[in-house]
C-alpha cells in the first residue's frame, strides 16, 4: 500500500536505504557492474569500460571517492549504486555516476518507482551537506533515456553536450552534461536529511536570511 511506504523527508519520494561499499560487499557487485549490460554506459577512467574486479574495488573503496549502494528497506540485495568521484577536489567539485542492478528482480514499480531518484537525492545531500561540495556534475549518453529522465527528475540542469564522446559497440554517441549547485539543491530540497543528519535549511539558514 502507498500509505505504508516511508517517504524521504522533504520529498514525496519513497525512502530507500543507502549504505557504504566495503571490502565485504564489494565482490558481488562485479557480477552486474562489470557486465556488458551496465559497462556500455560507463567510463571508469580514460574511456575504459572493461576493467578488472580489483580495479573496480579500488575505485569504490578509495577514500577519494564516496560510493553508496541503495536498497528497499528490509531487503538485502542492492537496487543499484551511486558514486561521487574525487570528493577531495580543491575546488569542492565532484562528478556523480550511477548504475542500476539489472540482476535484482525486486519490484521497481508502484510505490518504489522513484527509488533511484530518491537515492540520487540522498547522495547529493551527502555530497553538499557532509562533504562540503559546492557543485556536482554528471553526464548521460544521449540514447540512455532512463539516465536522462533521472537527471531531470532530481533537478540537475543540462549544461552542454560532449559531441561523439561515447562509444557503444563501435558507434559514437554524444554525452549530455549536467550539474547542480549547492544553492540549487537547497532551493529544491531544503529539508532532505544527509547521512550525518544535516539539512540545507539548518546548515545554511543564517547565510540565506
Amino acid at each position: 500500500m502507498e500509505a505504508d511506504v516511508l517517504k524521504l523527508p522533504g520529498t514525496q519520494m519513497p525512502y530507500v536505504e543507502t549504505y557504504p561499499v566495503t571490502t565485504e560487499n564489494c565482490r558481488p557487485l562485479a557480477d552486474w557492474l562489470l557486465s556488458k549490460h551496465v559497462a556500455r554506459w560507463m567510463d571508469y577512467g580514460n574511456g575504459k569500460q572493461d576493467i578488472s574486479e580489483l580495479q573496480l574495488s579500488m575505485i569504490l573503496i578509495s577514500q577519494r571517492n564516496y560510493a553508496r549502494l541503495f536498497r528497499i528497506p528490509g531487503e538485502s540485495e542492492p537496487l543499484g549504486i551511486f558514486c561521487l568521484n574525487s570528493v577531495d577536489n580543491a575546488m569542492n567539485h565532484a562528478e556523480v555516476w550511477a548504475a542500476r542492478n539489472h540482476l535484482n528482480r525486486q519490484r521497481r514499480s508502484g510505490s518504489y518507482r522513484h527509488a533511484t531518484a530518491s537515492a540520487a537525492v540522498q547522495i547529493l545531500a551527502d555530497g553538499f551537506l557532509d562533504l562540503n561540495l559546492k557543485v556536482i556534475s554528471s553526464w548521460a549518453v544521449e540514447c540512455n533515456r532512463n539516465s536522462i529522465q533521472l537527471h531531470d527528475a532530481v533537478g540537475m540542469r543540462q549544461t552542454g553536450i560532449l559531441r561523439k564522446r561515447h562509444v557503444i559497440d563501435g558507434k559514437r554517441y554524444n554525452r549530455i552534461c549536467y550539474d547542480i549547485t549547492l544553492e540549487e539543491f537547497g532551493e529544491r530540497y531544503p529539508d532532505v536529511v544527509s547521512g550525518k543528519k544535516n539539512t540545507y535549511r539548518n546548515s545554511y539558514r543564517n547565510q540565506t536570511q
